[in-house]
């Protein structure tokens, strides 16, 4: 299979720029020869410590796949599940660390945290949150493998430092040979899903997928996928942060 070329940028929201709130998105992504792994986090607005949460918790998720992936690489259904379970158990402890060690209460490093490992023959993909992921296989089709999960009541959103965040993480697999993947936080998720939903909305995502496959200098790519986040077309629909990760094989 071809090699992935991966670009992600996260950028502050106008509400924060408001109040001079620092961006609390946060994402990280590695390759290797035959896989891909990424996440994206989305910290809660309401704790004072979320963009810390979302860094530890998208840089653990990733350092773990990938170390998970040198020695037991997945195979079938099971390996998949074993491994974005233990992923999420990992990145929560992590945040139980932290908070020990800055003697902060837990959810003050409240996040969301959505992750993907793909391989040449699967995708397979963990959530708590209300983050998305969009791939598309080799035929072309757009398959959208995380949705925006909600909690109990409307405008409620599941974080990993929640007491029932174990329990309640969303994971999937699909056996596909995936060619491009997007991966967003809530903030695009009006921009680039159609409602109620939340299917996605291919007048976005394709030309992305040409885009990030386009590119040839990393550093301009992640500029120009920056200044469109900053744009006012987007920003004139939503004035939250915003991640969005893309990767696609070239």
């Amino acid at each position: 299979m071809r090699a992935w070329r991966v670009i992600g940028a996260s950028v502050v929201g106008t509400a924060h720029q408001r109040t001079n709130t620092p961006c609390q998105d946060a994402h990280c992504f590695r390759t290797g020869d035959d896989w891909l792994a990424l996440a994206i986090a989305d910290g809660a607005s309401s704790a004072s410590l979320s963009q810390e949460g979302a860094q530890l918790a998208t840089q653990e998720a990733v350092n773990f796949i990938a170390a998970w992936l040198l020695n037991r690489f997945p195979v079938v259904r099971s390996d998949f599940i074993e491994l974005l379970s233990e992923t999420i158990k990992n990145v929560h402890l992590s945040i139980l660390n932290l908070a020990e060690q800055k003697q902060q209460r837990v959810n003050q490093f409240a996040t969301t945290i959505s992750c993907a490992v793909v391989t040449e023959t699967h995708v397979a993909v963990a959530q708590i949150g209300d983050g998305t992921i969009v791939c598309q296989d080799a035929s072309g089709e757009l398959l959208q493998v995380l949705r925006p999960e909600r909690g109990e009541y409307a405008n409620e959103t599941r974080f990993i430092t929640s007491a029932d965040a174990l329990s309640s993480a969303q994971i999937r697999v699909f056996k596909r040979q995936i060619v491009s993947l997007a991966a967003l936080t809530d903030g695009l998720i009006r921009l680039a899903c159609v409602l109620p939903d939340f299917q996605p909305f291919s007048n976005f995502f394709l030309p992305l997928f040409d885009f990030a496959r386009s590119q040839k200098d990393n550093d301009k790519s992640i500029v120009s996928l920056q200044d469109f986040l900053s744009s006012d077309t987007v920003c004139s629909r939503t004035d939250d942060d915003k991640t969005l990760v893309l990767a696609v094989r070239c």
